[in-house]
Parts: C-alpha cells; structure tokens; sequence
C-alpha cells in the first residue's frame, strides 16, 4: 500500500490586523516573509485535518506574546504560530 500525499494546503491572507505597532515599509515586509515562512513550515509539519478544510471568511487567532515590538520578523513568526493554532481548532 502507498503512503498517500497530502493533499496542498493553499492559505490566502487578506489582511492581518496588529494595533500598536509603527512598523515602516521595510518592517512589514520582513514581518510578512517571517510570517509566510514560519506558518509554511508549520503547515508542512502539521495540516489541519480534512474536516477542518475549507475557506473561512475570518480567523480570530490566539493571542501571542511580544518581547521585543520592534522585531518584524520575530513578531511574524509569533503571528504564524498564532494562525497556525487557529487553524488546527
């Protein structure tokens, strides 16, 4: 018997709110390869099962811990960890 692949997983992020933080052009955009790299990883680790598949209009992800506000891209790999739960729930 072969081991089945997994399905892809394709994730489309309209937008992320993050209040508080006053991040330039430079920032976001390093905060958002973190993210997209971190949360890749993670979905290649661990998809959301089938039955959680499927589009939703939002995701209210769980609340993370910042240490450092000025770190864009140790605060987009907290971000994508936070989505990632989310999307496992």
């Amino acid at each position: 018997m072969k081991n089945a692949t997994p399905a892809p997983v394709h994730v489309h992020i309209d937008r992320i709110v993050l209040d508080g933080f006053g991040f330039g052009p430079h920032d976001r955009a390093t905060l958002e390869a973190a993210l997209q790299q971190r949360l890749g990883e993670l979905l290649a680790e661990r998809a959301p099962a089938a039955d959680r598949a499927g589009a939703r209009p939002t995701l209210i992800a769980p609340a993370i811990g910042v240490r450092n506000a000025g770190d864009a891209s140790g605060l987009g790999r907290s971000v994508a960890q936070s989505l990632h739960r989310g999307l496992l729930r």
